[in-house]
Parts: C-alpha cells; structure tokens; sequence
C-alpha cells in the first residue's frame, strides 16, 4: 500500500514539475512579432467585469473598480506593455459586449463547451466551487434532488442554468442582475434556493452581516475553471493573455492575489494531509489535467482578449461622443493649475476658442483679467469645500459673440482619498432667455401703462376670486370703498361693502349682492347705480386659468340721454294721437256736412254721388281712429279694421232684404301707414260693389276677405263673394265707373302692385303689392313695379 502510494506521489510530484518547467519556459518567452505588432497597433485593449462578483471583480462605493481578476488584468497590462481600460455591466450584458465588439476580454467566465462555440477561453486562473444555498431555517432541501419543483434564484447567464438542465432537474428560473441580489431574493423568500459561486455569496453574506440568514446545503455541485475569454477567433489576443497568465503564476502573483483575497488557511491539528490525502492527490491530478486543457484553450483566450479590447475602446469612444453631442458647454480642469483638459463642441461654438487652442491653458490666458480672477476664485472655491456649487448668471466674454450670459455648474471630481483630482463644469448659454424675460417685463410695463391710461375701470380677480390688479380708473369709480380695494381681497368682500353703502335694509343689500354676485359668476353684462349717483355697465370674462377680466365703463350720460329720449318719444306719440284724432275728427266733419247736403238734393244719381263720397271719407277717417288708438303708428292693425270697416259698410248701405255674412281671415301682417288709406279706399269701393250688385233679390250671400304674405315680401289680398258674377267680356282695364277705375288705379299705381279681377262665378279679387313701399320717382308718370308676383288667373 506505502509502494503504491509512494509511486503515486512520485507521478503526479514528476507530472507538476513538468508542467511548472513548461509554464517557466512559455512564461518567459516574449512576445513574438505578430503579437507585439497586435499591441503597438490597437489602443487601449477593453476588460470588461461584473458590476458584482466580489472578491473576484466588483465597483467599491467610491466608485473605484477592485478585485483578484481585476489586479490579475492589471499586472498582465503592465507587464506585457499594453494600454488596458475596464468598463464594468452585469453577467449578461458583459457577455453581449464580448459578442458585438463593445468589449475585447471578460475578466471572469467559467468554461462550458456550450459557451467554448461563442468564445476562446484562456487558461484557467482561479477555481471557484458552485453550492447550493438556502434559508437557515430550511430542513427540506440537502441536496440537487430537492431542487426538483422549486424556484431557483441564479445570475443571468450563469452555467449553473444549463448544469441543472442537464441533470434533468424540473425547477422555476428566477433570473438576478447579480449574485448579490440572487441572494437577498432568498433572504426576502423570493427563492427557495440559489446556486451561486460560493466565494462570492458568502463574500456577500459576511460584508452585510447576513451570515447567519442562509447555509450552503451538500456538496459543491461543480468547481467552475475560472477563467478570461474572448470573442471566437481572436486568437493572438487570446495568446497574450495566455503569456501574461503563465508568467503570473511562475513569477508567483496568482498565489498573492489569491492569498490576499482569500487568505491562507492554518494547518489543522489531526493532520488533515494525512485524513483527506486520497481526496488531495485526487484534487492534485485533476488540477494537473485542468492545467493541460487550460493550456490548450490559451488560443482562444487571446481572441477574445483582442475583441473585449476593442470594445473597450469603442465603449470610451461612446462616452467621448455623448459629452460631444450634449448642447451645453462641459469643461474639465486639473485640479493642479485649473488648466483645461477637456472640452466639447458646445463650448467650442460658444466661447469660439477651438479646443486645441485651451487644452492646457487656464482662463487667464484667453479672458479679461476681472473675468479670469472670477473663474478661477469660485474653482478654488469649489475644490477646497469639496461640494459642488451652482452659479445662476455668470458673464463671459467670447471670442466671436461679445459677452454672453451662462448658467454654470461646477463640480469636484474626487479620487478614492477624497480629494479632488479635476474639477468638472456645465455651462448653459442663457442670455437670449434673459433677453427674452427682459422684453416680457418691458410689454408688461408697457401695458400697465396703457390700463392706467384708459378712462375706463379695469380689473383682475385670480381663480378665487381674490383682487389681482386694477388701474386709477376703477378706484375712483369704487372711491367709497378705496380701504378695501388692494390685492388679495375677495371680491365678495368688496360687493358685501358696497351693498351696506347702496341700501339701508339688510334685506334689500342681501338680495342685491346675491343678484351681483350670480352676475359675477355667469360673466353677465349689467348695470350698477354707484354711491354717488353715477351710473357703471360692467362687463367681465372668465379666462382658462379661471381668473375673471372685468371693465367699467361710466354711462351716465348715455343713460341721461336715455331717458331725454324716452321722455320726447312720449311727447311725440302723444303729438301723433292728437293729429289722427283731429284728421279723424275733420273727416267725420266732412261726412257730416255731404250726408246734410245730400238730404238736400232731390236728383237720385246726385245723392248716390254724395252717399259714395262720404263712405270713402268714413273708411279714411276709420283709418286714423285706428292709428290713434294703437301702440304704434307705423302699421294698420288690419283684421280690427277690416271688421269695423265692414260693420259700418253695412249700416250705409240700403240693403236690408239681404243678409249679409263676412269671413276674414288675415295673417299676423301689418300694412304700413303710406299704404293704410289707399288699401281702405281700395277694400271700401270693392265690398260696395259687392254689396250693391252681387246679391239682387237675393236673401243672404258671403263675402269672403283673405290678406297674406307671398314670396319676395309682397302682401296678397284676396276678396271674392257667391254672387252674380260681372258681365261676360268684362275686361278692367276697359272699365268706365269711378269705382272700378278707383280700384286699378291705387293697387297699381298708389300701392305700386298688381290687380287681377275673375267675375265668371261671383266676383273675385287678386291684388299684390309690395308690404315695404318701394322708392318713388319724382319724374315721369307712377308705373307698377316689374317683378311683382302675378295674381292666378281663371275661376280658381
């Protein structure tokens, strides 16, 4: 047994110090040609690292990037003669930038064969043991068989995704930014359990004093190859990094590292070597047999070194051309001399200095000295407190511009001791802005100026109601209550003061500011009598915020003028009604006097002559009773007239054996007081006619009297009767009575219409003319209008 297991150590001690001879001679080959030509040609070679993967790579509270993988990338940069720039993402995105270039090498990835088609892998650096963690509380899960129907907690894009699919267990993915937080969602019961790399989880678990929330349950379920990768094909990059690894661990920095972030644990009392040196010779071989795969990965590693190099410079390219596009002026400083070192495009197109022109100058070299002393007072000021401070208006003189007006802020970019490095400035041109609020307040004044100026009230009240602004103007109309009108003060306030000034009755105030204040709210034009005696119309507007715009105009001469008005309008109707009074009282004079003459004369012809006269003059004066007893003197009230006109008609005549039946029927139409005498002298000579030859010897007929509107504002008279009819070939315009040739001529002549007469069955009258009287010609004979609507013709 002591001779196997002497050959056994001799084998694997043989199978170490071969390959510690081959790491020493590959280590400490240089680089060849290609190789140093990759590094002279490219520039800073991108390391991107998880944001949280302590102690292996994580981003301090300083903001300072730290960690064993990190130092590893460092001391590899330094001693190969290479630029290196570190970004730091999640797991996930971390592996999207090696794949689009945004990144040239992952400082920390566990080797798969899945993920070896993506990437080329270096060796392995750093062994790290994937466990299971849950709860402390937890009896249920001990192992990889207990995770079958749980939810699982696991960093996106971890291998322990694809471990637990391949042993075929059914479980729920609860996917973390980072193991951190893969954790916590334990903690919190999110999460039945995490498998998490077991470093980084209790590196956790102990910085947060959360040691004693969770345990690690079984055995670790893989040991992860940790190691560096890079994009598929970038093998020279893949080989320099392969070269540096190699020549870290001869020269013994993979120890250091190692023990300066995990610390080296004490030799144990029961001699552990001798209890567990089955498991180490195991653990020995298997690490020699890892060093031989890793050292056939070292290819691909260099690749993906080359592209996670590329990215990080894309990355700080990036970064360059957002401060480039960013429209206001940004500036750095150093924090030595304040001489500047970076500079945008805004702040090039704003001071007119090209950046070339600043880089490593200060404010004195390129402004007025009362300036420069400023700039560099509040930057002194800025790095000696530490804070940032913001200065609203700051004046600077450009190159092309003049003077302009900048809002700046100034910040200290400090290092991890705290002090400040470099000092960091935002600038915002905002002299057109300042120009802009100085035109607004010069219209304001302006327009303050013309309110005051206007000779009527005006007045503001915000959207409570509350006094805002008024001119002189509105003062002095509300003089009695001037204590009151100032801003801030309710505009009930003023009604309710106002009232106790206008009325002595409490109710008589109460009912008049209700009434002004629904005017008010309803922005209703109205009245107001003011305590001195002067009469106010008020208008007011609401506005989209709510406030209310008001103007009070002084009407009081408008209303004396008013009431002037009124008062001779009175005068003149009263005037009126004595004229038609007096002109119906002359008529019924002269009907008087002809009737007397008439009992005079023994001729019957003579004495109808008389009769006719006089019951034309009755219609004319039944005209003016009319006028004078209505409201207005413009227009006849037809239908009252008509019935009246009738009536008397009856009473004159001689007729008594014949019963006599009128229908008038008269649409809501006035005849106008130029045509009122023509259409009584015309409806008087047609219902005589009607009267005297339509029903001989007969005992009853109907007059029928129709008066409409027609189209185009023409007034329609129809007036027809059952009886004989006239004589057959009668034609009007051959007519030889008075009466017939009374009734053409003032339809169309005096009324400027149209006359149309059907006497085949009864007697039919159709006459238009217009309801308003046309313009009169003072040459040449009256002709009716053209255009007039034509009567129907025909027996209708």
């Amino acid at each position: 047994m002591k001779t196997w297991i002497t050959t056994a150590l001799r084998f694997v001690l043989t199978l170490a110090i071969i390959h510690s001879l081959g790491t020493v001679a590959c280590a400490e080959l240089d680089l060849n040609e290609e190789e140093q030509a990759y590094i002279n040609n490219r520039g800073p070679i991108v390391f991107v690292s998880q944001s949280h993967y302590a102690p292996f790579e994580f981003i301090h509270a300083d903001g300072n990037r730290d960690g064993m993988c990190i130092e590893l990338a460092r001391w590899i940069a330094t001693e190969l003669g290479f630029k290196a720039r570190f970004v730091d993402s999640s797991f996930a995105s971390a592996q999207q930038m090696i794949r689009s270039g945004d990144a040239d090498v992952l400082t920390s990835f566990f080797y798969s064969e899945k993920r070896d088609r993506l990437f080329d892998f270096t060796e392995a650096v750093f062994q790290i043991p994937a466990t299971i963690f849950v709860a402390a509380e937890r009896p249920d899960i001990k192992g990889l068989s207990d995770l079958n129907g749980k939810t699982i907690a696991i960093q996106q894009g971890d291998y322990a995704e694809d471990y637990l699919h391949e042993k075929g267990i059914v479980f729920t993915l609860l996917p973390a930014e980072n193991f951190s937080e893969a954790t916590d969602m334990v903690i919190a019961g999110k999460a039945d359990a995490i498998i998490g790399d077991e470093q980084i989880v209790l590196y956790h678990l102990y910085s947060n004093s959360l040691e004693k929330k969770l345990k690690k349950v079984g055995r670790p379920l893989y040991t992860g190859e940790n190691a560096m990768a890079v994009m598929d094909g970038e093998t020279i990059l893949a080989d320099i990094l392969n070269k540096g690894i190699q020549l870290a661990r001869e020269r013994g920095v993979l120890k250091s590292i190692n023990d300066k972030w995990l610390g080296v644990k004490l030799p144990q009392q029961n001699s552990f070597f001798y209890q567990y040196r089955w498991y180490i010779s195991l653990i020995l071989l298997s690490i020699l047999i890892l060093l031989v795969v890793i050292w056939l990965w070292n290819i691909s590693l260099r690749r993906e070194v080359r592209r996670r190099t590329r990215t990080l410079r894309e990355s700080e390219h990036f970064l360059d051309m957002v401060i480039e596009h960013i429209p206001n002026m940004i500036f750095v400083k150093k924090a030595t001399d304040l001489s500047y070192i970076k500079f945008n495009r805004a702040g090039e197109q704003l001071t007119g200095y090209n950046r070339n022109e600043l880089y490593g100058k200060c404010d004195h070299d390129f402004f007025p000295p009362e300036q420069a002393d400023s700039f560099t007072r509040k930057d002194r000021d800025v790095l000696a407190k530490g804070a940032p401070i913001d200065i609203p208006e700051e004046v600077i003189r450009t190159r092309h511009r003049g003077e302009r007006t900048l809002h700046t802020q100034k910040i200290p970019i400090l290092d991890e001791t705290g002090t400040a490095s470099y000092l960091l400035g935002i600038s915002e041109d905002i002299s057109d802005r300042l120009a802009t609020e100085q035109a607004r307040r010069i219209s304001d004044e302006r327009l303050r100026a013309a309110i005051d100026a206007i000779d009527e009230g005006f007045v503001i009240y915000d959207a409570e109601d509350r006094l805002v602004m008024c001119n002189q103007k509105y003062r002095e109309i509300y003089d009695a209550i001037t204590h009151l009108i100032k801003p801030g003060v309710p505009f009930s306030d003023h009604i309710n003061a106002y009232g106790k000034l206008l009325f002595d009755q409490p109710s008589a105030q109460q009912k008049w500011v209700s009434k002004r204040l629904e005017e008010h709210r309803l922005e209703k034009n109205a009245e107001l009598r003011t305590v001195s005696g002067r009469w106010i119309k008020l208008a007011e507007r609401k506005t989209s915020d709510g406030s209310t715009v008001g103007i009070r105009v002084d009407i009081t001469r408008m209303k004396q003028s008013e009431q002037d008005l009124i008062d001779t309008l009175k005068e003149k109707e009263t005037l009126l009604k004595e004229v038609h009074h007096r002109v119906k009282n002359n008529m019924q004079v002269i009907s008087s006097l002809l009737n007397l003459q008439q009992e005079t004369i023994d001729a019957p012809e003579l004495a109808e002559i008389f009769k006719e006269a006089s019951r034309r003059i009755r219609a004319m004066a039944l005209i003016h009773e009319n006028l004078y007893q209505s409201e207005s003197f413009c227009n006849l009230s037809v239908e009252d007239y008509l019935e009246r006109l009738t009536s008397q008609l009856l009473q004159s005549m001689d007729n008594p054996r014949t019963a006599i039946v009128y229908d008038i029927r008269v649409d809501d139409i006035k005849v106008t007081i130029d045509a009122a005498v023509p259409f009584g002298l015309m409806v008087t000579e047609i219902l005589t006619n009607a009267i005297k030859y339509a029903f001989p010897g007969r005992s009853s007929g109907c007059i029928s009297i129709r008066l409409s509107s027609c189209v185009e504002g023409y007034c329609r008279l129809r007036i027809e009767d059952n009886g004989l009819g006239l004589p057959p070939g009668f034609v009007l315009d051959e007519a030889t009575t008075l009466g017939m040739r009374l009734i053409s001529d003032i339809a169309e002549k005096q009324l400027e219409g149209h006359c149309h007469v059907d006497g085949s069955k009864g007697v039919r009258w159709d006459i238009t003319w217009p309801c308003e009287p046309r313009g009169r010609s003072d040459s040449g004979p009256h002709r009716p209008a053209r255009n007039i609507p034509q009567p129907p013709t025909g027996t209708g």
